[in-house]
């Protein structure tokens, strides 16, 4: 009996005015009851007090979903995000559920470059490669202004391009990559291989060194430019 279980909440509550679980119970209860317009204001006073709750931030999206406010729910986990970036696939998850159109999952994303490449990973999963590949564009974007910043996205764009076989765009990508990661071996051991593929053994040879001093024990970078200089 939904108004029964509704007078034990209102009960527990007032007992234990801070307690997560009873508030939540009862705004569902309430929802239950048709009354959203109480509900939403317990959720939201349960969110305002414990702002670092991923559960009561979910049960205030998931409230908004179901109530058709999709712009409302979005916002909620955008922001949640921003605190949470671990939860991006759990977001995911819940928008599939709750039946919000695909283009709008990047509403709920934050500018954090590991949020972009979980969301274009599912994207990419889903064969939708050109929303994961704006994904990932994000991710770039949000990466240059990250403090630190994460290489991660760079690897999961690159790779999509280079299965497309646009090395020009790849290269493009590893030189905005290199103005934040200078010093990174890898970037630049990849940046070698593909000048390499496009026949500009000048410039791999000079990526391929700049690697080998910042990393000598990667062999088969030190193998790939003594072919070249060897050639």
């Amino acid at each position: 009996d939904p108004s029964g279980s509704l007078a034990e909440y209102e009960k527990a509550i007032w007992r234990r005015p801070l307690h997560v679980e009873y508030q939540l119970q009862t705004a569902r209860t309430l929802f239950a009851l048709k009354q959203p317009d109480k509900a939403e204001v317990l959720l939201k006073n349960s969110l305002l007090m414990n702002p670092f709750s991923w559960f009561s931030r979910h049960e205030l999206a998931s409230f908004y979903f179901a109530s058709e406010r999709i712009p409302e729910g979005l916002e909620v986990f955008k922001f949640g995000l921003d605190l949470r970036t671990d939860k991006t696939s759990e977001v995911i998850r819940t928008l599939v559920i709750a039946g919000v159109k695909r283009p709008d999952f990047f509403e709920a994303m934050p500018q954090r470059s590991r949020c972009w490449a979980i969301l274009g990973d599912f994207l990419k999963e889903l064969d939708d490669f050109s929303a994961a590949e704006r994904a990932y564009r994000r991710g770039v974007e949000a990466m240059q202004s990250e403090n630190p910043p994460n290489a991660n996205i760079v690897w999961r764009y690159l790779d999509l391009l280079q299965k497309q076989k646009r090395n020009a765009e790849a290269l493009e990508l590893l030189r905005i990559a290199l103005e934040v990661f200078p010093e990174n071996p890898s970037i630049l051991s990849r940046q070698g291989v593909l000048y390499e593929g496009e026949g500009l053994r000048d410039r791999a040879i000079e990526a391929y060194r700049a690697s080998i001093m910042l990393n000598p024990n990667a062999d088969w970078v030190r193998k790939r430019l003594e072919k070249l200089q060897g050639d």
